[in-house]
Order: C-alpha cells, then structure tokens, then sequence
C-alpha cells in the first residue's frame, strides 16, 4: 500500500504553524531595509516565510517577529517563489537587548508596536 505521509522531515525541531506578522531585516546598524512578511511555521531553529519573491534577499538576513521582539540572526536555506525558508543563527530579544548594533532595530520594532496598539 503506497504511503501518503510525504518526504522525510529534515529538520532537527518540527514547524510549528505560526501565521504572525514579522519583518525581513537586510543590513546592519542604522543602514538596513526591512520588507514585510507572514511567518507561516516556526522552530527553535528555523522558519518558512512568506515574502514577495520581489524583494532580493542576500544569503544572511535577520527576521523580525513583530509579537514578541524577537530578532533571529538567519541564512536563507532556499526559496520558492513567495515561499522563503530561514535556518536561525542566533537570537536577540529587543525588549532587553542593549546592543547599540540593534537600536535601530529595536526602535523599528517599538514604532511598529505603538502603531498596532493604535489601530
């Protein structure tokens, strides 16, 4: 009997579906750009994306998860169009980081938290 259960899973942590709003960080300091995204699964180690194939993504990239203010050092793993996978490198929490390298990062996140709480 054929088997439906798909390709092998890869990964070392299962995807948690996610559906959150995040933001695709491009750059350092004060001269980065940021693109929005919708981050569809979510791991310890990793996430899958959703980002206009538009935007030219570099192999090194932070994501932004608006929610909880986080920022994940990351590496495009590969891309599919719209669909985009990251591997984590590394974490930072913008509510305690005090890093001068992410104060604009962090304000980023602080504007877009006062603009949700207003809508």
């Amino acid at each position: 009997m054929p088997s439906n259960a798909g390709p092998p899973e890869r990964r070392a942590d299962p995807r948690a579906r996610s559906l959150r709003a995040g933001k695709i960080i491009i750059g350092h300091g004060d001269s980065f750009m940021s693109a929005d995204c919708v981050i569809i699964e979510l791991s310890p180690h990793g996430a899958r994306v959703r980002i206009s194939s538009a935007v030219r993504l570099p192999p090194s990239v932070a994501l932004l998860l608006i929610s909880d203010g986080l920022l994940f050092d990351a590496m495009v793993a590969w891309r599919q169009g719209d669909a985009t996978g990251l591997a984590f490198k590394g974490r930072h929490d913008l509510r305690t980081e005090d890093d001068p390298a992410y104060r604009s990062v962090r304000a980023l996140w602080v504007e877009l938290g006062v603009r949700s709480s207003e809508l």
